[in-house]
């Protein structure tokens, strides 16, 4: 009894998949014919139904690893492009590389701002990006993903305000970043 009631349902299950088989071309919607079930074979199946495509709205997207710290070092003035009279005179690229990544036309830009009076008020400093091929610039222009050295150099520096020996903070460096192309706004 067990042994025909076993291959009853199995019996059952294939034809519900054999005549679920022979029914129309699938257009997205399940038509299963009266007084049939949902195909099975012994436990329901997913069925696809449709398939939705997906878009993903681009944004303009720039990063820069701002990690790392820039410390200066005294130079002879002549090799930063000053006269002997600037002396005493510094320079200092960032402990690692900036790595900048952007998906569009971006044009960087670097400010060196002073925070105390080891810097003179005239603020003698220079701020640049360098890449190894492109002129020395404070602003630097690309799109896509690079690593740039950024360097800072001083000269007449007041080292009389400061501590021999010390790392002292003298400022900070800001990077911004402007789109080169015209802009798309929402109208």
């Amino acid at each position: 009894m067990v042994k025909k009631s076993i291959i009853a349902i199995a019996v059952m299950c294939m034809l519900a998949t054999v005549t679920f088989a022979q029914g129309d071309a699938y257009d997205g919607a399940l038509k299963i014919p009266e007084g049939q079930h949902w195909p099975c074979i012994c436990e329901y199946e997913e069925l696809t139904l449709c398939q939705i495509p997906v878009f993903l709205k681009v944004g303009m997207f720039v990063k820069v690893d701002c990690s790392g710290k820039i410390v200066l070092h005294q130079v002879d003035c002549t090799s930063i492009g000053k006269a002997i009279d600037d002396f005493p005179c510094y320079k200092g690229c960032k402990d690692n590389k900036l790595a900048i990544k952007s998906n569009f036309e971006v044009k960087l830009k670097a400010k060196f701002e002073k925070s105390n009076d080891i810097i003179p008020n005239n603020n003698k400093t220079s701020c640049y990006f360098d890449d190894g091929v492109n002129p020395v610039s404070s602003s630097y222009t690309f799109i896509g993903s690079k690593t740039v050295d950024l360097c800072v150099e001083a000269w007449q520096v007041n080292v009389y305000n400061g501590t021999p020996g010390d790392e002292a903070p003298i400022g900070t460096v800001t990077i911004t970043a402007l789109p080169t192309g015209t802009p798309e706004c929402a109208g």
